[in-house]
Formats: C-alpha cells, sequence, structure tokens
C-alpha cells in the first residue's frame, strides 16, 4: 500500500520535501471510500522501539452513493507508528493547490515535526521517549488504511492522477544530503495483492532530490 522511495543507507535522524496537496478524485462509477496520505518518514520499522516517524497531508473522497456526488477530505495530520494512530492536526488545514512542506526529526529519542501548509505551519514533539533509528527513511503515497468496527480495511486508492515530491532530503549525524546521494534507496511500487497485483501506483527514479508519482488505478 505504498508508493514511493525508500533509503535504506545510514542512522537517519531527519527527512523533509514538499510537494502541492493534489486534487483527488472518487471512481464515479463505484461508491465507497477512497484514500491517500503523502509524507516522508524517518523508519519504516514500524515497532514501539523502532515507530515511523511521519506527517503529511491526506486526500481523501468519500461516495455514499453512485448519484450522490463526491465529498472530499483534505487535512493534515502527524503519526509515531504504532504507538499511536494518525491524528489530525486541527490547527493546520489543508486544500488541493496548497503547498505543502514536511520536516520530521528523530535524535535524543525524540520526535519532533514541523509541517507548513498553504503558507502556515506548525511544529511540536510528540509525547515519547527513547525511540530509536531503524536506519531507514521514506517519502510515500500511501492508501491509508482504515479502521471499520476495530478491523483493519484498506479503501479504494484516491485518484491523484500525478503529483511531485521536491526536495527530498534526509540527514545523519554528519549533516543533510539530498536523497539521491545516499545511493541505497530503492523505489516501491502500489499493487493490489487481490487483483492479480494490479499497479495502483508507481514512483519515478528519483533525479536529485526530486520525483514524480503517479496514479493507475483505484
Amino acid at each position: 500500500n505504498w508508493s514511493g522511495l525508500e533509503d535504506n543507507n545510514s542512522p537517519f535522524t531527519d527527512a523533509e520535501a514538499s510537494w502541492t496537496v493534489p486534487f483527488v478524485q472518487a471512481n464515479s462509477q463505484v461508491g465507497g471510500q477512497y484514500a491517500m496520505s503523502t509524507w516522508p518518514s524517518v523508519n519504516v520499522t514500524g515497532t514501539s522501539s523502532y515507530p515511523i516517524i511521519q506527517a503529511g497531508t491526506e486526500q481523501d473522497s468519500y461516495m455514499p452513493c453512485v448519484p450522490c456526488g463526491q465529498e472530499p477530505n483534505y487535512y493534515t495530520w502527524w503519526e509515531a507508528y504504532p504507538l499511536n494512530s494518525q491524528k489530525k492536526i486541527t490547527n493546520l488545514t489543508a486544500a488541493p493547490g496548497d503547498s505543502a512542506f514536511v520536516h520530521v526529526r528523530l535524535a535524543g529519542g525524540v520526535a519532533s515535526y514541523h509541517i507548513v501548509v498553504g503558507g502556515v505551519g506548525t511544529s511540536f514533539n510528540a509525547p515519547y521517549t527513547g525511540l530509536m533509528s531503524d536506519g531507514h527513511t521514506a517519502w510515500i503515497d500511501e492508501r491509508t488504511e482504515e479502521d471499520l468496527n476495530g478491523y483493519c480495511t484498506y479503501p479504494f486508492l484516491s485518484n491523484f492522477g500525478s503529483h511531485s515530491f521536491t526536495g527530498m532530503q534526509a540527514a545523519t549525524s554528519a549533516g543533510w544530503k539530498d536523497a539521491y546521494i545516499y545511493g541505497s534507496g530503492y523505489n516501491i511500487k502500489m499493487i493490489d495483492p487481490l487483483n492479480s497485483n494490479t499497479t495502483m501506483a508507481y514512483a519515478s527514479e528519483l533525479s536529485t532530490s526530486s520525483m514524480n508519482e503517479t496514479w493507475t488505478n483505484y
């Protein structure tokens, strides 16, 4: 359920990127929930000691029935998975076309977040200590998992067309570098295992510190 780039070269402390919040659509022929989140992260393991420190924008669309029309939902959020689920940032809104910048940091066992959307920003720390780096960082579009009556489910992937990550950088104790310089990253393609491994979204090869993401299937 991820499409993007993962880098596994070093014990990263920071990751950041910019993008334009994409306009998303549901399938006009099929009702239901459509979801997509965009984010950079430090860590990809997702355990209590090595949580995924991530933040970004959410781009969803709900279609209660085919003739009912779409109900879009855009917002900002942060997470330290699995210590908490996605947390909406109530004082920072998002809308299609907004410029977004996210910087996440994991240092001294503490996770911190700096998010700017549409020229408005906020910064804060997660309420956890003793966190560790797993040597990975990532820049991802995700089909966002949902909790339905205590069961984890996946909605359709929002049709986001295409968009670009820019300013993709990561840092270790030695300082900042463009993502491509680390040289050990690899692209992730989102596939649907329940539909003959159909490609749902894919990322282009990294060009310096930029990458394109393309939607292909719900």
